[in-house]
This record gives C-alpha cells, structure tokens and sequence, in this order.
C-alpha cells in the first residue's frame, strides 16, 4: 500500500564552522545536554508516578543548559559508504 503525504515539511540545516573537531564538539554537547538515564523513565512508569514527581525527578537530570536528551541515535559515519578516512567517526541525532 502506497500513501502519499499531503502535508508540506519544512526543514532547515544549520552548519557552523567551529575550532573543534567533531568529537570534542560532541562531547561537549553531551556535558551540556546529558542523556535521560533510562532507568529513571522505567521507574517513573512503574510506579505510576504523579506529575509532579515526573518534574522533580527530570529536574535533577537537567544539564547546566536546562536541557536534556531523551534519546540518541547512532547514525554511523557521514557518507558511510564513501567515506573517507578523515571522516567523522560517527553522527549522532539527539532528540
């Protein structure tokens, strides 16, 4: 079965030059937006907690940005099928 979308996307790419190297990009991103641990999600679940446990427990997870990430997605490397050996090693999407 085919479907074909009828609502339009807009979308919007945003490249910066930086005196970093990905990795250290990366991994200051990460220090400033960390990683929901996903155990504390299950717990929450599990325990049916009320919202403003929900809020209280997220909070203490924040980044010193006030952000955090719920998921990371591992993409492998730019172009992985060309790519070349002073390709980043990896692309990360966060969500």
């Amino acid at each position: 079965m085919t479907t074909r979308a009828r609502k339009r996307i807009d979308l919007t790419v945003v490249t910066f030059d930086s005196r970093a190297d990905f990795e250290a990009t990366r991994t200051r991103f990460d220090e400033r937006v960390p990683l929901l641990d996903p155990s504390i999600t299950r717990s929450l679940v599990n325990s049916q907690a009320a919202w403003s446990e929900v809020e209280a427990a997220i909070t203490q997870t924040l980044g010193p940005t006030g952000f955090l990430a719920v998921s990371r997605v591992d993409q492998g490397a730019p172009g992985a099928r060309g790519a070349r050996t002073n390709d980043v090693e990896a692309c990360k999407a966060w969500a």
